[in-house]
């Protein structure tokens, strides 16, 4: 369990877990030498790491108002054989 209690996401700026305008850090790789790999419940909003830059942020329109994105890292232990998960939840500012 230590591993995805060591996890954090990085900020740009000023933001934080509840006002995110820019681009989050994501690392693809944990303590001990684990892989780590990104899933966002909202693609619009936070790209996952299926896409050429995890973490990459798109705020939505004013309209739209802001939106919380589940972020859900799978942490791999390669030498344990086993994989932890761990979520956070960001809400991600609307334009204007």
């Amino acid at each position: 369990m230590m591993q995805a209690e060591a996890l954090t996401i990085g900020f740009n700026g000023e933001d934080h877990t509840d006002s995110v305008t820019e681009d989050l850090i994501l690392t693809d790789t944990g303590k001990w030498n684990t892989s780590v790999s990104w899933q966002s419940n909202k693609d619009a909003c936070i790209y996952d790491s299926d896409y050429t830059t995890p973490g990459h942020v798109v705020r939505p329109t004013y309209s739209e108002g802001d939106h919380a994105v589940i972020l859900t890292a799978a942490i791999d232990c390669p030498g344990a054989g086993y994989t932890q998960e761990k979520t956070f939840t960001v809400t991600v500012q609307a334009e204007g």
